[in-house]
């Protein structure tokens, strides 16, 4: 959390800060920002509720 990363978006790079929103969007449209030097190989979640969204956000919030 709140990082800089360069990502690839729609095949033009730029710098983002890691935040939840940036959380939320990588779980659900994995392949929307994918992290420079990185495969698209992670598989779309987007079948979580609301509820399952935002307890792996928090859950990744607390990593450290």
């Amino acid at each position: 959390m709140g990082r800089s990363e360069t990502v690839v978006t729609k095949g033009s790079e730029r710098v983002i800060t890691v935040d939840e929103a940036y959380l939320r969007r990588s779980i659900q449209e994995p392949q929307a920002d994918v992290v420079k030097g990185f495969q698209p190989i992670m598989p779309a979640f987007g079948d979580l509720s609301k509820d399952e969204v935002a307890a792996l956000v928090e859950y990744l919030e607390g990593i450290k």
